[in-house]
């Protein structure tokens, strides 16, 4: 008779508020939310939580201590959370409920320790069994460690030295002794039956007795014989079958309505996470093939085949003919829809009976827990405690034969093994209208050499679904108490395989999905870092933010470099192109009025006003204006262009004086190829760039050579006022692609091939050419062809275009001469790290050119103090 509890719709309301809170925390949901956030330091905070969460995980999956790990984890996540007093310790309980399972696969001391802890976080009454437990939770109150290692504001990695210290050795020596007292009692046990040697699969059962039967465990080195082959490998819960009702009378599992349906399917082949289980069948008989949860039933791989799912979802085969033969069924991964299959339709009933102290407890879960699901939790974790591990065949006639019952015979020896143990768990879910049904099937573990997961005859398992009324679908609980060795074993080869081996103390996300958050936070975080000017370069060059990034910072870099003064380049150009822009606005008109003539007024302006004073007599009307101006300015160069060859040839790629020579000229580039900009683009807003007769821009253009072959010259830049985005990554990726010649005679035919287009294009237009103009070739050695690159030098000069050739270390010495012509000249930069101020040197040196002569007077001692700052290189 099942305990009377109805819940009110409140209750139902709350319980649902409650484990939707709890799921909401386990799930940190927080931690994934980071990755929607817009705000930097909000995600920097959370990923540094995941990646400390990861580091400490992975710590505990090598320590002998790794379930308590998770315990501390869990309760901790709880702690950090805001609620009400009540609500949590609510909610303590029900995690509390949950992990209890993870005892199951912990050694019998193990288990009593974890389930202790677990017992003084919630107040769940428990009697631990071994003294040294009793010692060891005493020892973790009184230090105060038990409360640190609650705490969810202390780091973990303070917690894993808490662990390591005070869990390692103590688990290992409990699991030392555990298997001390295992081996002696398997020494002193009866004879054991031995397991299967057949190979074949049982035919279908229609029902299922439990019973505790010894197994003889397998000698060294001996291999057990394989049922079913998986491949690939894969472990954990395969379901076989299941049963929803339980026969006390007889004292079986049976399935209260089998309807099958029955289909044929072709042949089909293993697709993505697919897996194919393989066997030799007896023909002519059903066989139940064993499928775990997370995958669903395809076909056969070799033949067509003749199959039946009953409401459950359980499937068996059936193949024609007489003798055996094999199978290969295909297993495709999907959604467990088989915990949605075979609604409870009739209430719950239970005849079994219990003991005085197991009946108060059911009556304390049913006042305490609301829902299907949490008094499945507690119920189950009650089994678990109450019950120790046995597989002593002489109990089955025990429990048959009590008048009290079979399950009340259980509760009072408090010994079982699995399909034991969840029997004695469903008669407690009956009893509080939990519907719960049997399920066997098998726990897999590991792989052998092959890679190949293994059914055989010690693989044989059971546990309990219960009907979850908030979800509408079953859900796995396995109440087995701890010390099943099938938790324990390594499994074939010592091997661990993917697979589905968690159940109701799986909370919260695994090892892979918090991995694989780790990176995508890393990646969410280094987008939010990345500056307006980051972004902006990415959008507009259309490239990664992170190339955006190298890039901005490279430029950032190169307009830090500084003069001897500690004064940056940039400010000093920035301060000489300002004077000149000032030194060349034209005076604006200015106008006062109307004035009388004797008040200076000079041309009139409002006849009106003139003529009524005339007519009224006034010999002096206010009706002039008096107009002032400033001198125009004498003829002036009208732009700047300032063209940069570039050297990629092979020996690009040495370091001296520290510094690689290719990124120092890139350096180089961008610090005056940025500062140039600014100049032009304070030209256009100050109106310079637009005054008629004297205006002035600024145009840059940048060529690179890798060889001496005309497809070996790039054009990185095109010569324009602009330096947009995409010229930036085109410098970033051309400039740091070696080659392995020398293109200098390309690289100035071209430059004197456009200066002499670009002169021919303004006197055909009429007008005089204006334009001061600045070469500036580097190489970090001797050209293929001195006497031409001399040639050409000055013939640039003839066409009024200054030439400063630059020899890129004392490798290039000779550089200096060949570019000494009557028109043009070369200088040699001893220091690499001085390269980007040596350039900018002669590029002020040419730009002192685009003053007026009456404005520069104005700036003389300003200008001799800038360009003295330029005489003498600083480092970079």
């Amino acid at each position: 008779m099942a305990i009377e509890a109805t819940l009110t719709p409140d209750s139902k309301i709350e319980e649902k508020m409650l484990s939707q809170k709890l799921d909401d925390i386990l799930s940190k949901r927080q931690l994934f939310g980071a990755l929607q956030t817009d705000v930097y330091e909000s995600a920097k905070e959370q990923y540094d939580h995941v990646r400390a969460l990861n580091d400490w995980r992975q710590k505990g999956s090598a320590s002998p201590a790794r379930s308590f790990y998770r315990l501390f984890e869990e309760f901790s996540e709880l702690g950090a959370a805001r609620m009400p007093q009540g609500a949590r310790s609510a909610l303590s309980g029900l995690l509390a409920d949950r992990l209890a399972a993870t005892a199951r696969s912990l050694s019998p001391r193990g288990a009593d320790l974890f389930r202790g802890i677990l017992s003084q976080v919630d107040g769940t009454p428990y009697e631990p069994k071994f003294e040294m437990t009793k010692s060891k939770l005493a020892e973790l109150s009184e230090s105060g460690d038990l409360r640190y290692l609650l705490n969810p504001r202390a780091p973990l990695a303070s917690k894993t030295e808490y662990l390591t210290k005070r869990f390692d050795d103590y688990v290992a020596g409990a699991n030392a002794l555990d298997e001390r007292d295992r081996a002696k009692a398997h020494e002193q046990g009866e004879e054991r039956e031995k397991p299967s040697d057949d190979p074949t699969p049982p035919p279908a059962r229609e029902e299922s007795e439990p019973s505790m039967d010894e197994m003889s465990r397998l000698e060294k080195g001996e291999k057990p014989i394989a049922i079913w082959k998986i491949n690939p490998a894969y472990g954990g819960y395969f379901r076989e079958q299941s049963f929803d009702t339980w026969d006390s009378s007889r004292k079986v599992w049976t399935q209260g309505d089998y309807a099958y349906e029955e289909n044929i399917l072709g042949p089909g082949h293993a697709e993505n996470d697919s897996i194919i289980i393989s066997a030799d069948v007896q023909c002519g008989a059903w066989t139940r093939i064993p499928i775990p949860y997370t995958h669903g039933f395809l076909a056969d791989e070799n033949d067509q085949i003749l199959y039946r799912t009953d409401k459950n979802g359980d499937v068996s085969i059936l193949k024609s003919g007489a003798g055996k033969a094999s199978v290969g069924i295909v297993l495709v991964k999907e959604e467990a829809s088989r915990l949605k299959m075979g609604a409870p339709e009739t209430p719950v009933a239970s005849s079994e009976r219990f003991t005085e102290e197991t009946e108060r407890a059911i009556a304390e879960i049913a006042k305490a827990k609301q829902g299907n699901r949490a008094r499945g939790y507690a119920l189950a974790r009650y089994a678990m405690q109450r019950l120790q591990y046995s597989n002593e065949s002489q109990f089955n006639s025990t429990y048959r034969s009590d008048p009290n019952g079979y399950c009340f015979a259980i509760d009072t020896h408090k010994k079982a093994d699995c399909d034991v143990g969840n029997t004695y768990f469903a008669a407690l879910c009956a009893r509080l209208g939990v519907p719960a049904r049997h399920v066997v099937g098998h726990m897999v573990k590991g792989k052998d050499e092959k890679g190949t997961s293994m059914i055989h005859s010690g693989t044989g398992h059971a546990w309990s679904e219960i009907w979850d009324d908030e979800t509408r679908e079953w859900t796995r609980v396995d109440a087995t108490p701890p010390g099943d060795p099938i938790f324990d074993q390594e499994g074939e080869g010592g091997e661990s395989a993917p697979g589905d081996y968690g159940g109701q103390e799986d909370v919260g996300p695994t090892d892979e999905q918090l991995q694989k958050l780790e990176e995508e936070l890393a990646k969410h975080v280094e987008e939010l870092s990345y500056t307006p000017e980051e972004r902006t370069l990415s959008e507009e060059a259309g490239i990664e933010l992170s190339e955006a990034r190298d890039i901005a910072r490279e430029i950032a870099k190169a307009e830090d470099t500084r003069l001897k003064d500690g004064r940056k380049v940039t400010d000093a150009l920035s301060q000489l192109f300002d004077m000149i822009v000032d030194s060349r606005l034209l005076f604006e008109s200015q106008y006062s009025g109307p004035l009388r003539r004797r008040e200076g007024g000079e041309r009139i302006d409002d006849i009106v006003a003139q003529h009524i004073g005339a007519v009224s007599g006034e010999q002096d009307p206010r009706s002039r204006i008096k107009e002032t101006e400033t001198p125009k300015e004498e003829q002036l160069f009208g732009g700047f262009d300032v063209w940069f060859i570039g050297d990629k040839s092979g020996s690009m790629s040495q370091t001296v004086d520290g510094a690689v020579k290719w990124k120092t000229q890139r350096t180089m580039k961008y610090l005056l190829l940025s500062a140039l900009h600014r100049f032009q683009e304070k030209l256009v807003r100050s109106g310079v760039a637009a005054l008629p007769g004297s205006s002035l821009d600024v145009r840059t253009g940048v060529l690179s050579f890798r060889g001496e072959k005309a497809s070996e010259l790039d054009v990185d830049k095109p010569l324009s006022p602009r330096f947009a985005a995409t010229d930036k990554v085109t410098l970033w990726r051309s400039l740091g692609n070696q080659g392995s010649g020398n293109g200098d005679v390309q690289a100035l035919q071209t430059v004197l091939r456009e200066i002499n287009e670009d002169i021919k294009a303004t006197e055909a237009g009429g007008k005089k050419d204006n334009r001061l103009r600045i070469v500036l070739p580097m190489s970090d050695g001797e050209p293929d062809n001195p006497a031409r690159v001399h040639a050409l030098a000055e013939e640039l000069g003839n066409r009024g275009a200054v030439v400063v050739g630059l020899g890129l270390t004392d490798a290039a010495k000779s550089v200096e001469k060949i570019y000494t012509t009557p028109t043009s000249r070369g200088e040699v930069v001893k220091d690499l790290n001085h390269l980007p101020v040596i350039v900018a040197r002669h590029i002020v040196s040419e730009a002192l050119k685009l003053f007026p002569d009456k404005g520069k007077g104005r700036y003389e001692y300003a200008l001799k103090a800038l360009a003295d700052g330029f005489q003498e290189p600083a480092s970079a």
